[in-house]
Order: C-alpha cells, then structure tokens, then sequence
C-alpha cells in the first residue's frame, strides 16, 4: 500500500480479499483451494493499522459480495445489504493522498 500511495497523485481505490467472510470460509482456510489456493486474505484492522503510517486521508472502508454464490436469492440479498457490512468477499478501501 505504500507504494500505490507514493505514485498515487491524488485518490486510490484498492480491492482486497476479506480474512473475515463466508468466501474465506469457504476457500480460503488452510491455505485456500482452486483459484484461492495461495491467496493472501486481509482483515479490516490490518488495512487500518497500514494506513495509519501513510500520508492519507478521508479513508472509507466498504465490502461486496456477502455471499459468494451467484443465485439468484444471493444477488436479491447482496442488493438489500449495506456495503458497510465487513464480511464481503472483497475489502474495498480508498483514500486521498495528502501531501
């Protein structure tokens, strides 16, 4: 994160797998399997604590995608959900650069 602060002109939007979600249930524990396998998963504390020694401000966290399936009740869910929930599959964080 570091790095995308320092050649970051203004904002930035980062997109990371969520250590705290039903997809990590899932796909992730014990060293993830399939696509996942690998994977590093982050948690929102960890992002905080990052962020807390960069030069940002204005710092908005939001999650997508509670439930990793793509039925047609899970999407009907995830639309009545808010995006403040922090179990979505993805940790979305953003932030000015402030220099």
């Amino acid at each position: 994160m570091a790095e995308i602060v320092r050649v970051t002109r203004r904002r930035f939007v980062l997109g990371l797998l969520n250590r705290h979600s039903l997809l990590w249930l899932d796909k992730g524990r014990n060293g993830g399997k399939g696509a996942y396998q690998g994977a590093h998963w982050h948690s929102r504390r960890e992002l905080d604590e990052a962020l807390k020694a960069l030069p940002v401000g204005h710092v908005h966290f939001s999650s997508a995608i509670v439930l990793p399936s793509a039925t047609g009740a899970a999407q009907a869910v995830e639309r009545a959900l808010p995006n403040s929930l922090p179990w979505g599959a993805f940790l979305v964080v953003s932030g000015d650069v402030q220099r």
